[in-house]
């Protein structure tokens, strides 16, 4: 299909619904087909910009002249976006529904780019006190519900916070700590 040249938004969605709907019938994961939308290709360059390698594919190790701080997938990041939007129960247990369900509510008109560098950059500080990605996911959550700094005493607290409600929740049927975590309860 030839699409105008041009550099706008138009121009842009067409394309990467032409490149969305002519592969659909391959079958393709939904990721895969939403890496070519406009909005990631934004997503790319704005982290680029940062510093931050965006691997929109599997296997994308971006410019080898520049050398990124951090480097996050594109799954990664809507498991991060959509915890900060109050899911962290889902990011786990629903990962294929990020890019088919709640794509346009996590990437959709009111994302705002300059909010991706901080959260990416929490989400790794979380990481390396030794905790999960589930775990990471609900310190996400808190801290930007309860407006804390990202600072480490934060995220330490955050965490002592987080680990005693998991020791202490008692389900309905008996749950690993890791189940606990994805019950919206």
């Amino acid at each position: 299909f030839k699409v105008s040249e041009g550099d706008d938004e138009n121009s842009n969605l067409i394309k990467s619904h032409i490149a969305e709907y002519t592969n659909s019938q391959n079958a393709i994961n939904v990721n895969d087909l939403k890496s070519v939308d406009y909005r990631q290709i934004q997503i790319e360059e704005f982290l680029k910009q940062n510093n931050i390698l965006y691997a929109r594919k599997a296997g994308d190790v971006g410019d080898e002249r520049i050398s990124y701080e951090r480097r996050i997938t594109m799954t990664l990041l809507a498991k991060i976006l959509y915890s900060y939007m109050g899911h962290p129960e889902r990011v786990s247990s629903q990962k294929k529904k990020l890019f088919s369900d709640y794509y346009e509510e996590i990437f959709g008109n009111t994302l705002n780019l300059d909010e991706l560098p901080p959260l990416i950059n929490l989400f790794y500080s979380v990481l390396a006190e030794d905790c999960s990605e589930q775990k990471a996911a609900y310190v996400i959550y808190i801290m930007t519900k309860k407006s804390l700094s990202f600072t480490q005493e934060n995220i330490k607290a955050t965490i002592q916070t987080l680990n005693q409600a998991i020791n202490s929740y008692t389900p309905k049927t008996a749950a690993s700590d890791a189940r606990k975590l994805i019950q919206k309860a």
